[in-house]
């Protein structure tokens, strides 16, 4: 029974590290437990279990514990994927609107290059008829 409930808590506590630091696809077994004790937030996960079973503690009570952290985990990761999200949305929107006055004033330069041509070349003709006469 035990052995059962470790188990179980210990799976818990690595979908609750999974879930924070989006390693889910590379977790697994021995590596997983490593991953767990290296991590400082996945540290605390296990000594907090370890602590609970010392003090022989319900499992549920530690399961319900655990399921806690997954679930504000979970909804924080939630809040910064929205808040990135209109982050990104603000930076298209900048990109689109400088991308839109760097085509206004491309326009415009070749417009002013135009124009200058033009009156160059009227200067030259008027110097021209000046030199002629």
């Amino acid at each position: 029974m035990r052995t059962a409930a470790f188990v179980a808590l210990f799976l818990i506590a690595a979908t609750a590290l999974a879930a924070k630091s989006k390693i889910a696809k590379e977790l697994n077994g021995y590596t997983l437990f490593e991953k767990l004790e290296k991590d400082e937030f996945g540290k605390k996960i296990l000594d907090t279990v370890a602590l609970q079973i010392k003090n022989k503690s319900p499992v549920t009570d530690i399961s319900q514990l655990l399921n806690n952290i997954r679930v504000d985990i979970q909804n924080e990761q939630r809040k910064a994927d929205s808040a990135y999200a209109g982050q990104q949305r603000e930076c298209e929107e900048t990109i689109d609107d400088l991308n839109a006055r760097i085509d206004a004033s491309t326009d415009e330069i070749n417009e002013a290059a135009f124009a200058i041509n033009k009156l160059n070349t009227r200067v030259n003709t008027l110097t021209v008829d000046i030199s002629n006469k």
